[in-house]
């Protein structure tokens, strides 16, 4: 792999072993005191799409090198964030940590198994996503006041469920009640797109991961890493750039976000 630039100190470019890529991230250590520190990590095509198929195919954009970097990412994170048409299309499975693994995560300053928290606004799931077999120790639901209360007894028997006030979550509110209640302090967005809109929009994302893969899906639709309400021209989210590696033709960015003076 070939580091072309990291502006951590110490970190020169140069050829570079996977595992010294993204080592000790520390996520939490610059954690704001209301909410957890939070990075968006997605896959994309060189035409921008992150969508290429149906349920089950985002894997199929990346290398085995980016699956590798996106588990070391949200490997340094004590939650990891899902949208509902995440949940609902590809439906990961929740990954039970051995003790090895936990210790790794411990030394890392993170939970020893990390939290999966799924956002949603009703619920509507065609059956229990498979998250939740982790739990309600393991597991979170936030959905809106409009779960339909056979949902909420499903729900909240196969894991903790927080239900908001009105018929969205907010987004703010979620992550102080991850940050006061569960002790979060860092936390990692895999999307989908909406998600990540609604928690850049609410200024409430610290850093993206792209990995930019060497394919291209073509069409004139697709969904893009971020889709919601365009913000003006004149007052687009600003980034500086942090790290680029390669590796096969495959790129891996990290951006952190530009805070207004």
């Amino acid at each position: 792999m070939l580091r072309l630039h990291d502006d951590t100190p110490g970190l020169p470019s140069g050829e570079v072993p996977r595992e010294a890529v993204y080592a000790n991230l520390r996520f939490g250590d610059r954690a704001p005191a209301d909410r957890p520190y939070v990075v968006v990590n997605m896959v994309a095509t060189i035409d921008g799409k992150v969508v290429i198929g149906g349920p089950g195919t985002t894997r199929l954009i990346g290398s085995r090198t980016d699956h590798y970097l996106m588990t070391r990412i949200d490997g340094q994170c004590d939650a990891v964030l899902f949208g509902a048409n995440l949940l609902r299309e590809d439906d990961p499975r929740y990954p039970f940590h051995d003790e090895a693994r936990r210790a790794r995560r411990v030394a890392r300053g993170v939970r020893p198994e990390p939290l999966w928290v799924g956002v949603t606004s009703r619920a509507a799931f065609p059956r229990v996503p498979r998250m939740f077999e982790g739990g309600a120790a393991r597991t979170v639901l936030f959905a809106g006041s409009g779960i339909a209360p056979h949902d909420r007894a499903t729900y909240g028997a196969a894991t903790t469920l927080v239900v908001a006030d009105g018929p969205e979550v907010s987004l703010p509110e979620m992550l102080r009640v991850l940050r006061d209640d569960f002790g979060v302090r860092s936390a990692c967005c895999l999307g989908g797109p909406a998600l990540n809109a609604g928690m850049l929009r609410a200024g409430l994302v610290d850093e993206v991961f792209c990995t930019i893969a060497p394919k291209v899906h073509n069409g004139q639709r697709g969904t893009t890493m971020f889709e919601g309400e365009p913000f003006p021209v004149d007052a687009l989210p600003r980034f500086d750039l942090a790290a680029v590696h390669a590796d096969d033709g495959e790129v891996y960015l990290r951006y952190r976000v530009r805070r207004a003076p």
